[in-house]
C-alpha cells in the first residue's frame, strides 16, 4: 500500500477518534458503548496506519524521537474513555486536553523534531516578469 493511502487512512481514522471521544464525553452512560466500540476501533486504524507510514519512510530501522511522542499521544487519547468513564465530570477538561494533544501530534507530524536531518523548507524560485500592474500597456 502507498504512503499516501496510510496518510489518509491515519488522518480519517483520527476524525473518528476524536468524533467518538466527544460523543462518549457527552452521550448519557448507557449510550457510550457504541462509541467506546469505535473509539476502540479508531484508535486500533490510528495506530496500525501510523506504523505503516513509519515503515513507508524508512523510520522502523533507527525509531526516531518524534514517533514515540505521538505514540504516547495515542495512548493518553485511547484512555480518555476510561478516564470519562471513571470521573464523568472532566469531559470539557478532557476534550480540551485532546485538542491539544492532536494540535502537539500534529506539530510532531509535519515538524519531526529530534529528527538529524534538517527539514528543508520549500522556497518558491522568482520569476522574471514583472508583477501585471507593472506591465506596460500597449
Amino acid at each position: 500500500m502507498s504512503y499516501q493511502f496510510y496518510k489518509v487512512l491515519h488522518v480519517a481514522s483520527l476524525f473518528l477518534l476524536f468524533t467518538s471521544l466527544a460523543a462518549i464525553a457527552f452521550s448519557a452512560a448507557d449510550k457510550r458503548k457504541p462509541w467506546a466500540a469505535i473509539h476502540g476501533i479508531a484508535s486500533l486504524i490510528v495506530f496500525v496506519a501510523g506504523f505503516g507510514l513509519l515503515a513507508k519512510i524508512g523510520a522502523m530501522k533507527a525509531f526516531p524521537s518524534w514517533a514515540i511522542v505521538k505514540i504516547v499521544i495515542w495512548l493518553a487519547l485511547g484512555a480518555m474513555p476510561i478516564i470519562l468513564r471513571k470521573k464523568p465530570g472532566m469531559a470539557l477538561q478532557l476534550l480540551l486536553a485532546s485538542v491539544l494533544l492532536g494540535a502537539v501530534g500534529s506539530y510532531t507530524a509535519v515538524n519531526k523534531p529530534g529528527q538529524q536531518a534538517a527539514i528543508e523548507e520549500v522556497q518558491i524560485a522568482p520569476t522574471d516578469a514583472p508583477p501585471a500592474s507593472e506591465t506596460p500597456a500597449n
